[in-house]
């Protein structure tokens, strides 16, 4: 079965930005790598977002506690790599780019739509 798969753009000196170093000195490489599954899962939601109370199932695909999970993500929250809305985590960044790749399908489909018109 073909999968779908994205690219988004991430700063390959991501690991020393000053807000994941403070991360980093918490909770190690193991933060580090939890981050980036975030960010990823983020990006695969259609809508951005991470729903607090659906932390059971990550923490499970993750293969890490649930516990663990939520303390890395109050990190990330603390120091502002993500922020909280109601029940949802999210990442400004990752917002921008789905809005982004909306926006250039949207194009490529309005494109192709007024190339074929006429034909």
């Amino acid at each position: 079965m073909a999968k779908d798969t994205y690219y988004f753009q991430h700063d390959y000196n991501a690991r020393n930005d000053d807000k994941v170093l403070e991360m980093r000195q918490k909770f190690g490489a193991e933060g580090y790598g939890i981050f980036w599954m975030l960010l990823e899962t983020m990006a695969e939601n259609e809508d951005g977002l991470i729903n607090s109370k659906l932390l059971g199932g990550l923490s499970l695909n993750y293969g890490i506690q649930t516990q663990k999970l939520k303390a890395i993500i109050d990190e990330c929250v603390r120091v502002k790599l993500f922020q909280k809305k109601g029940t949802n985590y999210f990442s400004k960044r990752i917002l921008t780019y789905k809005q982004l790749r909306k926006k250039i399908s949207e194009d490529g489909k309005n494109a192709a739509k007024k190339r074929w018109q006429n034909h």
